[in-house]
């Protein structure tokens, strides 16, 4: 696949901190584009699968057992390839289960923030556990 000169332009040039270029390593996750979509590989479709459930297979609750045998059977669910929304973020192949976990690392990152700073307002922060952390965030489109 060729890639069109302004996606390279934009892989090469634009930066968070726009003082140097991308990473090799950042340009190649994405260099499956299509038409300016991206388009995750096989390869990436089952590590995301596989921390997914790495990540579930952690909660201890009644019920989650049966819960990720019916993820992992193909004839009952499609989550692991499924598109997160037909027009909007994710709507690619395998972009339901990369958008969950991306709900989740943003989640994680949030709860350590908000108990950092809730002692600097004097107020006791409430513990959000891993677990709950990993229920909201991994199960809230299914």
């Amino acid at each position: 696949m060729v890639l069109n000169e302004p996606i390279l332009r934009f892989f090469n040039v634009h930066h968070p901190n726009k003082t140097k270029p991308y990473s090799i390593k950042y340009r190649n996750k994405y260099i499956n584009l299509i038409n300016n979509q991206i388009m995750l590989s096989d390869s990436q479709i089952e590590k995301n699968k596989q921390e997914y459930l790495r990540l579930l297979g952690t909660v201890k609750r009644e019920g989650i057992d049966k819960l990720i045998e019916w993820l992992t059977d193909p004839n009952s669910c499609d989550f692991f390839t499924a598109p997160s929304s037909s027009v909007y973020h994710g709507n690619y192949k395998g972009g339901l289960c990369e958008h969950s976990l991306n709900v989740y690392k943003c989640l994680i990152k949030l709860r350590d923030m908000y108990d950092k700073m809730m002692p600097e307002f004097g107020k006791t922060p409430v513990k959000y556990s891993d677990e709950q952390c990993i229920i909201v965030a991994l199960l809230h489109d299914l």
